[in-house]
């Protein structure tokens, strides 16, 4: 034996609307309109005149803001916001400041490095004293094969 419902003694695979439609019962939600419409129609013939304006001028409920807590929330951003911007620009600025030195001493270090180039290019000068002849530059270092034929000189005239 199938399932019953307690209330109607319909079987259990019948649905609520085939139910209410068949005892002719209301949803919930039109008992609930009809309750409105009529507790409306009393107010509209009240005899208080507050009473009539709740009729012609519904209250429509809004979200209720404490202004300590948006103060709060708010002054926390802006504060926020402007560290962060505080931040970033410090950060910009420190890089600008540090790519200006490296150009400077990227700069810097071409430049002696040209006048060392220009310093290496030039012939040296010896200093010329008064009354003082300059001392000769000494000789370049013999070849081994220069060193060699003074031997062979030597000993072919010993010989």
């Amino acid at each position: 034996m199938a399932p019953e419902n307690s209330i109607s003694g319909a079987q259990y695979f019948v649905s609520n609307a085939r139910i209410r439609a068949e005892l002719q019962v209301l949803s919930a939600d039109d008992i609930f309109n009809n309750l409105c419409a009529k507790y409306y129609d009393r107010l509209r013939v009240h005899t208080n005149n507050l009473a009539k304006n709740i009729a012609y001028d519904p209250f429509i409920p809004q979200r209720i803001t404490l202004a300590r807590y948006t103060s709060l929330v708010n002054t926390h951003l802006a504060n926020d916001i402007a560290l962060r911007t505080q931040r970033l620009l410090q950060r910009e600025a420190d890089e600008i400041a540090e790519s200006r030195e490296r150009f400077l001493r990227r700069r810097e270090a071409q430049q002696h490095n040209e006048a060392a180039q220009a310093a290496a290019q030039q012939p040296q000068r010896l200093p010329v004293f008064e009354g003082i002849a300059p001392m000769p530059l000494p000789l370049p270092p013999p070849s081994p094969l220069a060193a060699y034929r003074v031997l062979f000189r030597s000993h072919r005239d010993q010989s």
